[in-house]
């Protein structure tokens, strides 16, 4: 590797290190069911996030480029890995370790009601309601997909429960893990083929960074 980095720029030599994981990773992915301690998993996981770093920091050329990825929740988690040996998610090193997204990373996770059910390594799982709460409000509403904010307040400045209610699967509350809930009342995989891409978070995202200006213009004035 040495040699051949010698003849690349600092930038395609670290790609062409990220390739050969990537096949490394190919080989690992080959042999998921056969792992059985979490360190051959955290090796899996460690030379998968990396890989999506890499990826994300060469299509993001400056801070005015918006990515739109639709991955899985455990990639998206803004929080520390916690819980687990794990190495941090993509979406963690996105939004402290890399300068040109650095604090600008809004990141949802999937809710869902009871009879849900999604595809995973090929197969169909079901699921039960996530989380609890949230689904049993939405429940009887009359729309079946929503939106909600993790950590935003709600009207009249109320705090927002879920901001600081734990997130077992990331280990830590769902305000610091991601920015809010995609819910679906009965997400099946049939139902997400229908709607997928369906919904816009431009505006979201537009007011997040109207809100995160007007922060740095009030702690300018401090």
């Amino acid at each position: 590797m040495d040699t051949l980095c010698s003849e690349l720029s600092a930038e395609d030599c670290e790609w062409l290190g990220q390739m050969a994981k990537a096949l490394e990773l190919g080989a690992l992915y080959s042999n998921l069911s056969e792992m059985t301690t979490q360190a051959e998993f955290d090796a899996f996981f460690d030379l998968r996030e990396g890989l999506i770093y890499t990826n994300f920091r060469r299509n993001l050329p400056t801070s005015q480029t918006r990515l739109y990825s639709h991955m899985g929740a455990a990639h998206a988690s803004k929080a520390p890995m916690a819980l687990t040996a794990y190495t941090q998610s993509s979406a963690y090193r996105m939004q402290y370790d890399f300068e040109t997204t650095r604090g600008r990373v809004y990141s949802t996770q999937p809710a869902y009601g009871a009879g849900s059910s999604i595809v995973y390594g090929g197969v169909v799982e079901p699921l039960g309601a996530h989380p609890t709460l949230l689904a049993r409000g939405l429940a009887e509403a009359s729309a079946s997909y929503h939106f909600l904010a993790s950590s935003e307040p709600g009207a009249g400045c109320v705090t927002n429960p879920f901001a600081t209610m734990a997130d077992f699967g990331a280990g830590a509350p769902y305000g610091e893990s991601h920015d809010g809930f995609t819910y679906v009342r009965k997400l099946t995989p049939e139902q997400l083929a229908r709607t997928n891409g369906s919904v816009n978070f431009l505006p979201i995202l537009r007011r997040l960074d109207a809100t995160r200006a007007a922060e740095i213009r009030f702690r300018s004035q401090l």
